[in-house]
């Protein structure tokens, strides 16, 4: 079987995988990189008794969702200082 056949069998890349370091390492203990793409000539087939590494991304921040937060965070304060404000001259 091909690299792309045993990462499929094992339900495909997660949200966290970095796909680009994939690599295998061999019965021999040697390594490879994967490469995956169109013109591919090197998906060669796996021998038995390799194991196939998919390290995991280290920055997977979504600059959105970054935002997102950080304006909840802001309204959050903002309602805590009104209602601060509002008790400070009712009494």
């Amino acid at each position: 079987m091909k690299p792309s056949d045993y990462i499929d069998r094992v339900g495909g890349y997660n949200d966290f995988a970095d796909k680009s370091l994939t690599f295998v390492i061999l019965p021999d203990g040697t390594a490879r990189k994967l490469e995956f793409g169109w013109f591919n000539l090197n998906d060669d087939n796996i021998p038995p008794g390799s194991t196939i590494v998919v390290p995991r991304d280290l920055s997977p921040i979504s600059i959105r969702q970054v935002l997102v937060d950080v304006t909840s965070i802001f309204s959050q304060v903002a309602v805590s200082l009104a209602t601060l404000v509002v008790l400070s001259h009712n009494t």
